[in-house]
């Protein structure tokens, strides 16, 4: 796995994982990611009115 490659998520709750794992701990056999969701068109952003 490279950082910032996307994959589909084997659950429902997101359609896609972002892999934010750096090369630098890639002898660790877990990784870190974040899940990627469509937004709906009136969610609203941090620091956005």
């Amino acid at each position: 796995m490279a950082k910032f490659d996307i994959y589909r998520s084997p659950s429902s709750s997101a359609a896609y994982l972002l892999d934010l794992q750096d090369e630098l701990i890639d002898m660790l056999s877990t990784r870190v990611v974040a899940p990627l969701r469509k937004t709906s068109s009136n969610s609203r952003f941090f620091g956005r009115k």
